[in-house]
């Protein structure tokens, strides 16, 4: 074992935590299975979403071990994305199938969930942000 193996960690991010890697292969792997699965299943692509979802709340860590404040907004921006997903597909897909108009609530509905989708969007970008700069700042001092 080398000497660096038994240093303590740093409070400077260097690279994502393993679970924040894990959870990126998790929401890969949701993607890529419900963009495969919605060539047979109707509404499979929701899972493609929900992996979207997991994907960006993976990627908004803010890579130091401890609080993750931005993790649980994109989660829970991703989580209300989700939820208007479904509920404006559900009406839909039923109106198709008995030849009904679009119900009234669904622009609304796609309103909200777009919304919600660019916070998840914005609240990564503050993480990726807020991530760059500490690791530029460890880096500044372990430099001097």
């Amino acid at each position: 074992m080398t000497e660096a193996s038994h240093q303590p960690a740093s409070k400077t991010p260097q690279r994502l935590p393993l679970s924040a890697r894990r959870t990126i292969l998790i929401g890969v792997l949701a993607v890529l299975g419900g963009v495969v699965a919605s060539q047979l299943l109707t509404g499979a692509q929701l899972l493609a979403v929900v992996g979207l979802v997991i994907v960006l709340t993976g990627l908004s860590t803010s890579g130091i071990a401890g609080r993750q404040p931005l993790m649980w907004l994109t989660a829970a921006f991703g989580a209300v994305w989700v939820g208007a997903t479904i509920a404006y597909w559900l009406p839909i897909l039923d109106a198709v199938n008995k030849a009904l108009p679009q119900p009234a609530s669904a622009s609304s509905l796609f309103v909200i969930g777009l919304c919600a989708f660019i916070a998840m969007i914005i609240s990564t970008g503050c993480a990726f942000i807020r991530r760059v700069s500490a690791r530029r700042v460890g880096n500044k001092e372990g430099a001097s």
